[in-house]
This record gives structure tokens, sequence and C-alpha cells, in this order.
């Protein structure tokens, strides 16, 4: 696990409290966090505003804290202001208003600043539309589909395209399988998988027609630009690393279908293709082949138990394309992470439920610790239960931790939580820290607090002649909400005069 170069390791409450007190007094002199209400500076710059005819205006991106809010503008009264150029993946920004909640819109082309103010954005999930393509055959074409980026509650995700059912659809004497993405010369790209690819524009999917053949061992169906590897039927491979091919009559290998390798073993490793994008439900599970992994570039997502219960896969190396890791992409590989770090890059929005849980009796996976990188924004329900890591640090991109997603990790002690988090779901770190219970430290950026699921998130205390059952057990919290995040009725009803200041420089 990286260094944490922001904030020192919580020494002593009472060292802590002191700074404060001093702080209070104007005795110790420090550089806080830089967070402008219209109403403060309002006070301050009354005095300079009687002989100035200088305002300012700031920016508050409303509830989306991941990136630095844009530079406040300064102006003499009666001056436009230049609108913020702003993006953020999945949302559009409708403009900015007078009030977090909505109000009059600021026309940047005509209003004119009249006195210091605070201007929010007003984010809108984007809205995708699936349209289908009987791509030559016959029979009843699906009706398209819509859904929103990333939504989910408590439990899942829900955002999701529905497989459409085909029961009538015919081509000749081509197989019809699987839906499509299709380039602009009409060549296919990738086959959806509606487990796990995440949506992120308008589409329209391709149906696959094809024809059953055999190659090598490998079954597969034949499209006219593309293949796809469906099985394997050497059930005595001992041949050492397994290198599936990149081409099979001349058209790359894109797909690897559904349970195509279940239970394979062979004596060294699987190396995947280059040319793959999709790897479906079930394409690895159960393989006992001891090896380290590297998903290709090209993929970008990883499918319901895709390698899950390989108990011999013990490295994973993620390509630059993945956008989400699927529901038990990885459950029970109880060696996963046991002789490297496993790296989240930027690039990954969302782990879905249970994709890192792993059995609770044999905790050896993640030992060598875990790290995520800005960008992701979901974690979902038990994503990494049962982790054996002590440490976690979550970037300021991540707005959802789900229900359970760390639980039962043990030997945690220590968690970074960045200032883009909005919700943190049902025990989302109960029993943390219960195999070394001296301390638990949990530093959270964000300035207002996430909303909780349930009041025991961080396991239960409780308290009993004013003493807490968890006395190691500290909130370190930006300066200035200790007391938002002690009037808030879920994190004070257990966490209550635990929380304590940081300065973020």
């Amino acid at each position: 696990m990286k260094e944490h170069k922001r904030r020192p390791r919580l020494v002593g409450f009472i060292i802590s409290v002191s700074i404060i007190g001093l702080v209070a007094f104007g005795v110790y002199q420090c550089s806080t966090y830089d967070w402008p209400s219209s109403s403060s500076s309002s006070e301050e710059d009354s005095s300079s505003s009687e002989v100035s005819n200088l305002r300012t205006v700031w920016f508050d991106l409303n509830g989306y804290n991941s990136i630095d809010p844009p530079s406040p503008q300064s102006a003499d009264i009666g001056s436009l202001l230049t609108q913020p150029s702003l993006t953020r993946i999945g949302y559009f920004l409708q403009g900015w208003t007078d009030s977090p909640s909505g109000g009059t819109y600021w026309d940047f082309a005509t209003d004119t600043i009249a006195d210091n103010m605070t201007l929010y954005a007003q984010w809108f999930k984007n809205t995708y539309t699936a349209f289908f393509d009987l791509n030559g055959g016959a029979g009843t074409l699906p009706i398209s589909q819509q859904t929103t980026y990333l939504s989910f509650d408590d439990t899942e995700r829900t955002n999701m395209y529905a497989m459409p059912t085909t029961t009538d659809f015919t081509n000749g004497a081509l197989t019809f399988n699987g839906w499509w993405l299709k380039d602009n010369l009409g060549n296919f790209t990738q086959e959806w998988n509606f487990a796990s690819d995440l949506p992120l524009e308008d589409m329209t999917l391709y149906a696959g027609w094809g024809s059953v053949g055999e190659f090598n061992h490998y079954e597969y169906i034949e499209y006219d630009t593309a293949v796809k590897i469906t099985g394997y039927n050497d059930t005595t491979y001992v041949g050492g690393t397994l290198l599936i091919p990149d081409y099979i009559h001349s058209k790359p290998v894109l797909s690897i279908g559904v349970d195509a390798f279940n239970n394979f073993f062979c004596t060294d490793e699987i190396a995947l293709p280059d040319t793959l994008t999709t790897i479906q439900t079930g394409a690895f599970r159960n393989s006992q082949s001891p090896f380290q992994l590297v998903i290709p570039d090209k993929v970008t997502s990883i499918g319901t138990r895709a390698f899950a219960n390989c108990p011999n896969l013990y490295s994973v190396e993620f390509g630059t394309g993945l956008r989400n890791i699927g529901v038990q992409a990885f459950y029970e590989c109880d060696n996963l992470g046991s002789q490297s770090e496993i790296v989240i890059p930027s690039n990954v929005l969302s782990i879905d439920d249970r994709a890192f849980d792993i059995t609770e009796v044999l905790q050896v996976a993640l030992e060598e610790g875990i790290s995520f990188s800005e960008g992701l924004i979901y974690i979902g329900p038990s994503a990494f239960a049962h982790g054996n890591f002590s440490s976690l640090e979550l970037p300021d991109s991540v707005e959802y931790i789900g229900r359970e997603a760390f639980s039962y990790c043990r030997d945690l002690a220590e968690i970074h939580i960045g200032k883009g988090i909005l919700s943190i779901g049902y025990d989302a770190f109960r029993y943390a820290n219960s195999n070394t219970p001296t301390y638990l430290h949990v530093y959270i950026d964000a300035v207002t607090p996430p909303i909780l699921a349930s009041a025991v998130c961080f396991g239960e205390m409780t308290w009993s002649g004013g003493n807490p059952s968890r006395p190691g057990l500290w909130f370190i919290v930006p300066d200035g909400s200790v007391d938002a995040y002690e009037a808030d009725p879920q994190w004070s009803m257990y966490y209550h005069d635990r929380f304590v200041t940081f300065m973020i420089s």
C-alpha cells in the first residue's frame, strides 16, 4: 500500500485536541482548507467594498468534489463572468444557479456581477439509448432500451441493459450468438456483455450471425469479421502455458464465451489474446491453473464470475480499456494478491458486488495490499470483504461505498476516504480492525458528512460511564467540520466525541 502523503497517522487525540485549542485562541497558526462561502466572504469584504467596486464570485461543484473547484472570479460591479469549463463522466452540466437546489440560472452572456456570491453547478445524469438491429436476420425486433449512467442502490447497480429475449430469430443456416457493436466499416468490435458492460453512450447492437466450428480443440462461432471462442475440449492438456490465439482463420478473436474454459487446467499459465474485447460470464471460473493474469487493453469489462474460484490465480494486471469489474469476478480467489499488490487503474469506474470477496477461513488474498486510482466512482456490496490488508486509501473520485464493501477486513486499522464520498453503505467497514484492536483511524476528506446507511458502518461502539468500548476508534475530518459530523444523527449515534481535525495543505 502506498504511503499516505498528506496526513500523518493520528498519534494521540490529546495532542490533536491541544493544537485545535491553540488555534482557537490564535496561538497556533497553520494553513487550513480554503472552503469559501458567500456569507463569510461578504463579511470579510464589507469594509473594502465600501471603497471598491470589486466583487468576488465563487463556484461550488454542488456535490461533485472529485476535482478542485473552479477558481473564484473577481471583477468590478457590472462585469460579466467567464463560464467555467467542466466535464464529468456520465453527467451533463445544465448550468450554474444561485442556490444548491436550483434557483435562478446565471446567464454568462448577459448577467453581470452585483455582489459577492456563490454559484452552484446543476448536474444531471446522461440518459443513453440502446437500439437493436437484426443484422440481416428475421424475427421480432427488440424494442430500444434506455438507462442512465451508474445508477445503483445499496445492493446492486441498476443501470444495465437487459438482454433481449430471442425465440424466433432466423438467418438461414447461420447460428445466432450474441449482440455486437460495429465500427464505421461494419466490422464487429465487441460483443456486448449485458451483465457487466457500462453504458457510456447511445449505441446500436447488432445480432451476431455465425457458423459453429472447431480449431485445435477450440470451439468457436465464426462471424463475418470476428471469432468468439465458446469452449475448449482438450481435457488432457499438459503443454505448459495455454496461448489463446489472437486470430482464427485470419479473423480476430474478440470474445471468450460463457463458461468457455470452466474447470480448465494447464501446468503453467493462461495467456489471453491481445485482440480480446469481451470476457463473458464464468469464462474461466474454477480454473486450477497457477497463473498471473493480464487483462488486454481492449477489454471493457470482466464478466460475472469470470475468474471465480481460481485458487491458484495470484496476481492480475488490468488493461487500460477496462471500465467495470463484474459481480464476483474474482470471488474466492484465495491467493490473489498474495505475491504483489493489486492495482486498480484510473480507467476503472466501478467494481461490482463481491468482485474480490474471498473465503473467511483462508485469509491470504490481498495481503500485499490493494491500491486505487483517481477515477473510481463506485465500490459495490462486499466487493472486498474478508480482504487481508491493514490500510486502505480511497481516492477523491469515489462517491459510493456499498453494503459491507470492506466488512470482515480484520487487519484493517487505517482508512482514508477522499473528499468526493457521498454515501457509505450498511456495515461497509464492520469488523475492521478486530484482529488488532489497538486502534482504527478513519480519515475523511469530505467537508460535508456523507450519508450513512446505518449507524454502525464502521462497527458498533457503546459507551459506559462516559468511556467508549473502542477507545482506539477515531475519525479525522477537515478543519471546521467536526461540528457537522457530531451533529449528524447517524454519525453521532455511535461516534460522538470521536472526531478530531487535521489540516489539509
